[in-house]
């Protein structure tokens, strides 16, 4: 797994201008599409696919805490290949991980977008792009949610579950929309509603950053160039 993230990392960073333009601006995380030489739409990084790689950290979490034991040795050596060798392989690394990517996709949907998710962010730009209020992306974008609440709970980090939802904890907001979830793209008022939770959660992260919560910054490292291809500025809990 980490050497696929590796690889995709390297790949996408090559593949899209705003991802080198955001890690040269110090933007946390990275925009993912759905592979490479993807032509629909120009061939753009999606809001959906992105969200997918954060659930996977938040997931690598939830793991490292159950197994009790994080990736050593050869897995280890993989992880900081990706992440930097700075990175331990603890549970709150994959957590900061996972943010850093969400923090990725809100830098790119904010007050100018009313805080709307749409299909694609555009690959030169990083505007949103194509199909406006896509289901699938606020889905996908919940779901990493879910996935971070449920890696808290397990004790993946010391931070408490409020550090980026504002009064409400991740696993509150989350569970007390879960009766909707499953009509999700069925009805009008539960787009509506998944909508308005996701942009929620942004507004919220976003003030929580603002705050100037301590982060740590870790290179993803192009070894052919010994240059950062792109950077994660981890959350450091």
């Amino acid at each position: 797994v980490a050497r696929t993230v590796q690889v995709y990392n390297a790949a996408f960073c090559q593949e899209y201008p705003i991802n080198r333009e955001d890690a040269r601006r110090g933007v946390p995380g990275i925009l993912y599409g759905r592979y490479l030489k993807d032509s629909y739409g120009g061939g753009n990084p999606w809001q959906l696919i992105t969200a997918a790689l954060a659930s996977l950290l938040y997931q690598a979490a939830q793991f490292t805490v159950a197994s009790g034991n994080g990736p050593v040795d050869a897995n280890l050596i993989a992880w900081q290949n990706t992440f930097g060798p700075y990175f331990r392989g603890e549970a709150r690394d994959f957590v900061a991980a996972g943010d850093a990517v969400l923090m990725r996709i809100r830098h790119h949907i904010g007050f100018f977008d009313d805080w709307h998710l749409s299909e694609q962010i555009d690959r030169i730009s990083g505007k949103q792009y194509n199909a406006e209020d896509l289901t699938w992306s606020y889905a996908e974008v919940l779901s990493a949610l879910r996935e971070r609440a449920a890696a808290v709970e397990m004790g993946a980090t010391q931070v408490d579950a409020q550090s980026l939802s504002g009064s409400m904890t991740w696993l509150e907001l989350i569970e007390a929309h879960d009766i909707y979830l499953f009509a999700v793209g069925l009805s009008i008022g539960v787009v509506a509603f998944v909508m308005y939770q996701t942009i929620t959660a942004f507004q919220n992260s976003s003030r929580e950053h603002r705050k100037g919560r301590r982060q740590r910054k870790y290179g993803c490292l192009n070894r052919a160039k010994e240059e950062p291809s792109t950077s994660f500025r981890l959350v450091n809990p």
